[in-house]
């Protein structure tokens, strides 16, 4: 890989060496990968949810191909987003309307301007460890950060964004205590830190990348 940055354009989809050699994959079909060298793999990670159905799956290579052949990325509006906005909001409840956006990260972003913007508050809370975005202001305290083993009293905070302890209910309690212009909360522990949040006035931003259409037919946080 002479000219792929790191040999691959995500290092969270890096791979140690199978049998000495690089794996990277050619084709796919259904839940089989096959590598550079033809052997065939089991995908246990299906694009972390993406290819939920399948890879080359038959009916959505079908549709996806008709819709390239009728003109991919306008620069302009198209006629089908508001039918594929209306066809996901069937499954999201309360929440009727849809932006698309193009990565998990964008979307964590945008969720936090919005809640600062509804709140007028500041500060954004997620949890120490937890992944929500590569931006800079949310991959504060990811895994491997040595923050995000809250090991000091204080707590750590970069750029309005504050870490919690994951299903510490006195932590959370303790952050409202502490803290008056949170704007929303990443949570985990649901039911609790949603009322909690909601007593202080703040939002709850729910990062269902990974989670939406997977645990049921919308969204997890329908089920608090």
């Amino acid at each position: 890989m002479k000219h792929l940055i790191g040999g691959i354009s995500s290092g969270g989809r890096a791979l140690p060496e199978i049998d000495g050699h690089t794996f990277s994959v050619m084709r796919s079909e259904g839940p089989w990968l096959w590598d550079s060298l033809g052997v065939r793999h089991v995908d246990t990670a299906m694009g972390f949810g993406a290819t939920m159905l399948g890879h080359a799956q038959l009916e959505v290579m079908t549709a996806t191909t008709a819709a390239m052949l009728n003109g991919p990325m306008p620069s302009f509006a198209h006629a089908q987003e508001e039918a594929a906005a209306a066809a996901l909001a069937t499954f999201t409840g309360a929440l009727t309307q849809v932006i698309f956006l193009n990565t998990g990260s964008e979307a964590v972003h945008l969720a936090c301007r919005t809640a600062r913007v509804a709140t007028g508050r500041r500060r954004i809370v997620k949890f120490a460890a937890g992944y929500d975005g590569w931006y800079d202001s949310v991959a504060f305290g990811n895994a491997g950060h040595a923050c995000a083993l809250m090991t000091d009293d204080a707590r750590p905070e970069q750029d309005g964004m504050l870490l919690l302890r994951y299903n510490d209910f006195d932590d959370a309690e303790q952050l409202f205590r502490d803290y008056t212009d949170i704007a929303a909360l990443a949570p985990g522990y649901l039911k609790h830190l949603s009322d909690l949040a909601h007593r202080n006035g703040a939002l709850v931003i729910l990062d269902e990348v990974l989670m939406g259409l997977r645990l049921c037919p919308g969204l997890t946080g329908t089920l608090l």
